[in-house]
């Protein structure tokens, strides 16, 4: 098989990216699998600063249609015992978030770039020419194209194949569960984020009758032992203020651990390649950038593969590269004046490596 640009990966940024690509009529395919295993339906949030950038892209009404409700704001206790309202109400011109139904947006984004998509099997092998890129599958099956694209998310399959470095700044870990929905007087949002000695817990209603509860701490940290079982989290949590309320004495829940470390790419493409979303770099929960971000790249991705299709000068790919570097950088000072902000464990060990 034979095209311009190969997408690897088929998640939200991925998609994005080929219905971009569609819109400039770039010829493309999208490789991806079939997850075997059903993720754990987290409900990301998207900021109302994401919305704009949706509604120019032209994605507005479809993640609309696909989220499972309107968000108004969120509850925080952070740097005091304090309860602090983010309210929406005063963002412009959107005074809403979305909490996304993350399976079905994707479906949806499926069933819309189906000619494009390809499920061909797991990525073996990446083969660099003078002229062109080609990516093999433990199905036999070859494509080569002109640019190859990490749309892999964490996982980085092509990044990795590519040998390509990555730089991680810390360790931090996520571990998630379903809990009954639980409202506590005062917290109308359904969204609230409190620290404790050993990281931080956010908890995020999904239904009426189910919320998704998410502990935080790093890789080598003493309670990340304890928090893979959810029958220690009323001891973890006991000196918060409110997350410990969200607890069910009768949840026996299933916690699902995973990355969340801030990360990127040591350079974001090279000739042949380029890498967007979490493959490029990889954001902070408690910053709320990661779909937001995803979008994002995809969007310049596009723009910088039509500029070098139309060779109009310059160095597109490595402009790109050297964006989301900034961009990084950026995030990283902001990040470490938001844990900064929480001084009450300023000397616990979770605290020191975050800052």
């Amino acid at each position: 098989m034979k095209t311009d640009v190969i997408i690897v990966g088929k998640g939200i940024t991925g998609l994005v990216m080929s219905f971009l690509l569609h819109k400039k009529r770039i010829p493309h395919l999208l490789v991806g699998r079939e997850e075997k295993q059903r993720p754990l339906a987290l409900g990301e949030t998207l900021p109302p600063s994401a919305l704009p950038l949706l509604q120019s892209l032209g994605l507005l009404a479809l993640f609309e249609a696909h989220a499972l409700k309107k968000t108004t704001g969120y509850h925080s206790v952070w740097g005091s015992n304090h309860v602090t309202d983010h309210n929406f109400y005063f963002h412009r011109p959107f005074q809403y978030g979305l909490k996304l139904n993350k399976e079905s947006l994707i479906n949806a984004l499926e069933e819309q770039q189906q000619e494009y998509i390809r499920e061909e099997g797991r990525l073996t092998a990446i083969t660099e020419t003078s002229g062109a890129i080609r990516v093999d599958l433990d199905n036999g099956k070859s494509i080569e194209g002109a640019l190859v694209v990490d749309a892999t998310g964490r996982k980085r399959v092509v990044s990795q194949a590519l040998k390509v470095e990555q730089v991680e700044k810390d360790q931090l870990m996520c571990f998630s569960c379903h809990v009954p929905t639980v409202r506590v007087r005062g917290l109308p949002h359904g969204v609230f984020v409190e620290p404790f000695e050993s990281g931080w817990g956010i908890v995020s209603e999904l239904t009426a009758d189910t919320s998704v509860m998410t502990l935080f701490t790093t890789k080598d940290h003493e309670a990340r032992s304890l928090i893979t079982n959810y029958e220690n989290w009323p001891e973890l949590l006991g000196e918060t203020r409110h997350l410990k309320s969200f607890l069910s004495p009768l949840n026996e829940a299933k916690v699902m651990g995973s990355k969340a470390n801030s990360s990127r790419l040591t350079e974001m493409a090279g000739v042949h390649w380029l890498a967007i979303g979490d493959a490029a770099m990889a954001f902070d929960p408690l910053s709320s950038h990661g779909i937001t971000s995803g979008i994002y790249t995809a969007q310049q991705a596009v723009e910088a593969i039509a500029k070098v299709r139309k060779e109009e000068g310059g160095m597109p790919l490595q402009d790109y590269s050297q964006t989301l570097t900034r961009i990084f950088e950026g995030y990283l000072q902001q990040k470490r004046q938001l844990y900064r902000q929480e001084r009450r464990w300023e000397e616990r060990s979770f605290w020191q490596e975050m800052c």
